[in-house]
């Protein structure tokens, strides 16, 4: 028995050595690690992968973090100097220190919460991501994390960040 923790971080490892990587049985307790599941027909299997991990989403993800973090360390002083209630509000303080390290490549603008990541299967801590959109107690964060890893795209990327760009302009 291993922590879901423990599990992924090995499916991380081995995600580019042609290891596939299954969940089986009723309460998906089982992870089934082999060359060739296909040899396993008798077992009805659940994939375990992660669309963060895929290369292609990885470059796309680093292009977009790019343009988009340039984009925002320029615009957003002008915006901090329209608006008083953004000026104020340490999240965004923070932020703003943040998109210099999403342009330099230590974080992401979108991912899991820089506290609970654990390992690269989740991908690089995110400036922000579902962690500060949902309402969610902080015990529910890995949760998320999880299932950002395993649902991330541009698309989804980009509706986070809309989503923390409304939070931060309403205040709450």
């Amino acid at each position: 028995s291993l922590p879901y923790a423990v599990i992924t971080e090995h499916v991380a490892l081995l995600q580019n050595e042609s290891v596939e990587f299954k969940i089986a049985g009723s309460n998906l307790d089982v992870l089934v690690g082999k060359k060739n599941v296909a040899l396993m027909d008798d077992i009805s299997l659940v994939d375990l992968t992660y669309n963060i991990a895929q290369p292609g989403n990885r470059v796309a993800k680093r292009g977009f973090d790019i343009i988009v973090s340039l984009f925002l360390l320029i615009a957003l002083p002008f915006v901090t100097l329209a608006s008083r209630k953004l000026r104020n509000n340490m999240y965004f303080k923070k932020m703003r220190s943040l998109l210099r390290y999403s342009f330099s490549g230590s974080y992401s603008l979108v991912g899991p919460r820089p506290s609970t990541v654990e390992h690269a299967a989740l991908g690089k801590p995110g400036v922000t991501g579902y962690w500060f959109t949902e309402n969610e107690p902080e015990e529910n964060y890995k949760k998320l994390d999880v299932f950002y890893g395993k649902n991330q795209s541009l698309w989804l990327d980009i509706e986070i960040l809309t989503r923390t760009f409304l939070i931060l302009v309403k205040g709450n």
